[in-house]
C-alpha cells in the first residue's frame, strides 16, 4: 500500500505523509465551495473516477450527465484522469470549477496542461504522485498502483464501466474485497460490476 505522496503546484512541490484524506484535498475545499453535507463541520467526500480505456456510448453519454449536473457543494473528484471518459470528466470539472484532484501514474510532471495549473493556482485542484520522481514514465504497474491508489484515498469510487475480464475488472474485484464501496450505472454494460457487488446510482436510457 503506497503511504506518501507528493503534490506538485505550479512554482513549488512538497512532499506529505498520508495522515487523512483531507490533507491532500485542494486548499478551498470546504472553503466555501464544499459546504457541511450532515457529516458535522466541513465536509470531505471524495469520489474516485476509474474507467476503462474502451467504453460503451450509452455509458459515455450518462456519464457525461452525471458529471454535468454535480453542483458546487458535491463531492471533490479523484482520478488520473488517464482513460478517454476520465479526461472528458477532467474537462466538464474544469468547465464547471469543481474541486478534483489529479493523480498521476509516474513522478514528477514534465509539464501540466495550462487548465489544470490554473486549477490548482485558484486552489481549486491538486497534483499529487505516490511514486518518487525515478518513476519518469507510466508503466502498467504504475497505473495499477495509481488506481488503487485513487481507491483508497476516496470515499466511494465511481467506475462507469469495466471492461469483462481486464485490468479495472481486476482492480474492482479487489476493491470490493476490501471493502471499498463502488458505484456504477445500471445497464447490460455493467452487469459484470452490479454482479461484485457496486450500488447502482442511475440507469441509463438510452
Amino acid at each position: 500500500m503506497l503511504k506518501s505522496w507528493t503534490s506538485y503546484r505550479t512554482t513549488t512541490s512538497s512532499t506529505e505523509s498520508r495522515n487523512d484524506t483531507g490533507s491532500f484535498l485542494p486548499k478551498k475545499y470546504g472553503q466555501g465551495i464544499a459546504p457541511d453535507s450532515g457529516r458535522g463541520g466541513v465536509r470531505s467526500l471524495t469520489l474516485g473516477l476509474i474507467c476503462s480505456s474502451r467504453c460503451p456510448g450509452a455509458i459515455i453519454l450518462a456519464t457525461h450527465d452525471y458529471f454535468r449536473n454535480l453542483q458546487k457543494e458535491g463531492d471533490c473528484i479523484v482520478s488520473g484522469f488517464h482513460s478517454p471518459v476520465e479526461r472528458e470528466c477532467l474537462r466538464i470539472l474544469l468547465d464547471l470549477r469543481l474541486p478534483f484532484v489529479l493523480v498521476l501514474a509516474r513522478g514528477a510532471p514534465q509539464r501540466l496542461p495550462a487548465d489544470v495549473r490554473s486549477a490548482i493556482d485558484a486552489g481549486l485542484a491538486e497534483c499529487i504522485s505516490p511514486f518518487s520522481r525515478s518513476v519518469v514514465r507510466p508503466t502498467t504497474a504504475t497505473a495499477y498502483q495509481r488506481n488503487m491508489f485513487v481507491a483508497e484515498m476516496s470515499d466511494s469510487v465511481l467506475v462507469p464501466y469495466a471492461s469483462p475480464g481486464g485490468k479495472t475488472e481486476a482492480l474492482c474485484t479487489v476493491l470490493v474485497a476490501n471493502g471499498k464501496r463502488l458505484v456504477t450505472f445500471e445497464s447490460v454494460a455493467t452487469q459484470n460490476l452490479i454482479a461484485l457487488g457496486a450500488t447502482v446510482i442511475q440507469s441509463v436510457t438510452r
